[in-house]
């Protein structure tokens, strides 16, 4: 699948730029700064929205160019693209968030994965219905948490009768 172009989701913005022109036509110039794109792309949008040779220079009508980039912008592909584009961004800061989260480092030793109930630290305590763990940052909180998870797997029984309710 081709790339989509970036200037779609700029057509309110370039159709903005457009209207506070006060020339009557576009040149490649003028298409390249507000559309973003380079002198080849340029050349070629302006011929497919109906640009015109005068001597060396394509130029298209302003007013007929910001109409079809208004009908465009309702096209259902363009919305599609819109909301495609959404996700992605939304799945990026997902992926940020992530990959930030996955750089924490918890200090645990080699000991922590065969942590039973009796191995947990002093921090950690149960009263009935309540789980008390004291900690020095996040990631000894982290670390704390781990060693907790571990006890309850090694040692699920005692960890049931330690942590129900009496």
């Amino acid at each position: 699948m081709a790339a989509k172009s970036r200037w779609l989701m700029q057509i309110p913005n370039i159709i903005e730029e457009l209207s506070k022109l006060d020339t009557p036509v576009v040149d490649r110039a003028i298409w390249e700064s507000i559309f973003g794109v380079k002198r080849r792309r340029a050349i070629d949008l302006m011929q497919r929205f109906g640009g015109y040779q005068a001597g060396n220079t394509v130029l298209i009508d302003r007013l007929t160019l910001i109409c079809q980039l208004r009908a465009m912008h309702d096209e259902p592909e363009v919305e599609r693209e819109r909301e495609r584009k959404q996700r992605l961004s939304e799945r990026l800061v997902q992926l940020q968030k992530h990959r930030r989260a996955a750089a924490v480092r918890i200090p645990v030793g080699p000991e922590a994965a065969h942590c039973m109930v009796a191995d947990l630290p002093p921090g950690v305590c149960f009263e009935p219905g309540k789980l008390t763990i004291q900690y020095d940052g996040v990631e000894n909180l982290l670390s704390r948490l781990y060693e907790l998870a571990q006890a309850a797997a090694n040692d699920f029984d005692r960890f049931t009768v330690t942590a129900a309710c009496k």
